[in-house]
């Protein structure tokens, strides 16, 4: 009884949560920069580099 208390105690302020951040986040999506090619590279290269790292640390073990 008492976990379930905690559990719906925490969906509720979830769900405030996004309910009072939804407003800021549509308005920082809409005025952000957009990503140009550079950006989009840099990003790739950046996420390559982190599955390689992961696949390295798998294999090593």
């Amino acid at each position: 009884m008492e976990n379930t208390f905690y559990k719906i105690v925490a969906a509720i302020f979830m769900g405030l949560m996004i309910l009072f951040l939804w407003p800021r986040v549509k308005f920082a999506m809409q005025n952000s920069p957009k990503g140009e090619r550079k950006d989009w590279q840099t990003f790739a290269l950046l996420i390559a580099g982190v599955v390689l790292f992961v696949v390295l640390l798998i294999t090593v073990r």
